[in-house]
């Protein structure tokens, strides 16, 4: 026989179930170091293992150009996702793409301030965004299957916040970083994972 629950006692039990699920959330904390100093402007990102088995959300993200550089110039989305660039300096830009490892090149075009143009990224990976004109600058788009990422601060800490528990590769990436990236299993238990530290290596120039 099957037991039927009244309005107010289902409402009820569905807002117990949606705080035990929340409770179940935690989050992952860390920094990410070279040298033996914190490392900003890193990408932090957990890739769970058997991969995510829900769509993921695609927010979408803007790149501004202000004083000859993307800010910020490194972000971490999901496949799909739309990136705005947006012109807030007082000269032309020109952003492109030159495509690698198999992804395609794309440009779009060159605009004034104030302008902006728009550039969904599919392939995943990293996508190094130049711009014609000014060809000190660059930026780059991680793109991987997971919500859970981040950057690192000035003092190379990170939170990812919600992360499910579970097992996960986290992997870490800066643009100076000598290797492409670094990636180490990891527990995120019920209530979360904290001081994880990772150490980078040597460092060279900005990767193009």
């Amino acid at each position: 026989m099957i037991n039927r629950c009244s309005a107010a006692s289902c409402a009820a039990l569905a807002l117990l179930v949606s705080h035990t699920a929340a409770a179940a959330q935690g989050e992952v904390t860390g920094a990410i170091r070279n040298g033996g100093q914190g490392l900003e402007g890193a990408a932090v990102y957990l890739l769970p293992e058997g991969g995510v088995g829900e769509p993921l959300p695609r927010q979408p993200v803007t790149i501004d150009q202000v004083h000859l550089k993307f800010v910020p110039d490194v972000v971490v989305v999901v496949p799909g996702t739309s990136v705005s660039f947006l012109n807030s300096d007082g000269v032309l830009h020109n952003v492109f793409g030159p495509g690698q490892a198999g992804q395609g090149a794309f440009d779009l075009g060159t605009y004034d301030r104030n302008d902006w143009r728009e550039r969904i990224f599919r392939d995943a990976g990293l996508h190094v965004v130049l711009c014609h004109i000014h060809p000190e600058m660059a930026a780059y788009v991680i793109v991987t299957p997971t919500p859970y990422t981040a950057t690192t601060g000035p003092s190379g800490r990170f939170t990812i916040a919600d992360v499910p528990p579970g097992r996960y590769r986290l992997v870490a990436w800066h643009p100076r970083h000598w290797r492409s990236d670094v990636s180490v299993p990891v527990e995120v238990g019920d209530n979360g994972l904290n001081d994880v530290a990772v150490t980078l290596g040597r460092t060279r120039g900005p990767a193009r």
